[in-house]
């Protein structure tokens, strides 16, 4: 029997094939697997930055000390518009 993780890659590159095709499928589902993995490393990091304060639950705020005012956003919320995006690029490849 396989490995979990290996059945639920095979399942998501499955699922890109049908979106995109086979051709693209296994770059579209790294690019994928690779935006998840780089917000998992980002949630991970933040609370070790000198220029991010957590306010919040999934909630931060990033004061880059250059006289700016500081800016707060929500890792739940970027996650979900970055993912989307992704989402939608791989939609549009469908209809080239």
């Amino acid at each position: 029997m396989l490995p979990a993780v290996t059945r639920t890659s095979r399942r998501g590159l499955a699922l890109v094939e049908k979106m995109v095709g086979t051709a693209d499928a296994l770059d579209c589902y790294r690019s994928l697997s690779w935006t998840v993995t780089g917000f998992v490393i980002l949630e991970q990091t933040l609370e070790e930055s000198v220029h991010h304060r957590r306010v919040g639950p999934t909630r931060w705020e990033l004061d880059l000390d250059d006289r700016s005012e500081p800016s707060a956003f929500d890792t739940d919320e970027l996650f979900r518009t970055t993912l989307g995006l992704a989402l939608d690029g791989l939609e549009r490849r469908t209809t080239r």
